[in-house]
């Protein structure tokens, strides 16, 4: 579970310590815990990744799936007015977590197993993250 470790860490790093962001409003698990992790899974995951596979290398289709599946996030961290070493890091935080739902579909086949775990990961973010 070491996917658990980036908000935490992210968290920490940022602020000294492990609280519960004052600007965390309950209204974000249904959109940004619930939502997000469901629907981003069944496209890169469930569709994209799927896809991929029956093309191309597994190693080179998680690869693409996830190099993707970062670039998505770029327009909401633009918006939300990241500098660029946020930017960079973030990016490298992703894209891990990204290859780590990537091989846990693959290792379960099924699409469940990502979802949780994507869930998990916004939920300890949007309660840590300020």
């Amino acid at each position: 579970m070491a996917f658990v470790s980036a908000p935490l860490l992210h968290s920490w790093f940022r602020t000294g310590s492990l609280q519960i962001s004052d600007d965390f409003e309950p209204v974000r698990l249904i959109g940004a815990v619930l939502m997000v992790g469901i629907t981003e899974e069944l496209v890169f995951r469930g569709f994209l990744l799927n896809g991929l596979l029956q093309k191309m290398k597994k190693e080179l289709a998680i690869a693409t799936d996830a190099i993707l599946f970062t670039l998505i996030h770029y327009p909401i961290w633009i918006y939300f007015g990241f500098d660029l070493m946020t930017i960079l890091t973030s990016s490298v935080a992703v894209l891990v977590v990204s290859v780590v739902f990537a091989l846990s579909f693959i290792k379960t086949k099924t699409i469940l197993a990502p979802i949780a775990m994507h869930m998990v990961y916004n939920l300890l973010f949007n309660l840590f993250s300020s």
